[in-house]
């Protein structure tokens, strides 16, 4: 999760286009499968997949950057007295994933 939150905004930013491109391919093969499997058990098509899977994603990654501040974020919240946020990990994304489900396997 930390890796993918950085992907677009610093890692992919600083390789040439042609290794980001084999990435890129190198990726897409072994995201497919998991479409395919959430494509066949949720009933939905390949490209409401594809948007399902990236949805899930893309909140993961947001998520696990506020459940896991890193320490100077902390040390700034504190002394602004900003509370922390009582995130659980777990339990919010699958409260995500299932509304998300529910939603995709309507269409």
């Amino acid at each position: 999760m930390r890796y993918y939150g950085i992907l677009v905004t610093i890692i992919e930013t600083n390789v040439t286009v042609e290794r980001l491109a084999e990435f890129k391919k190198n990726v897409m093969i072994g995201l497919d499968e998991v479409i395919i499997i959430l494509e066949k058990y949720c009933g939905i098509s390949h490209d409401n997949a594809a948007e399902l899977f990236s949805t899930f994603i893309f909140h993961a990654c947001g998520l696990n950057n506020s459940c896991n501040l890193n320490p100077l974020i902390k040390e700034a919240m504190k002394m602004a007295e900003i509370p922390k946020l009582k995130l659980d990990f777990a339990q919010n994304l699958n409260k995500f994933v299932l509304m998300c489900l529910k939603s995709y396997m309507k269409e």
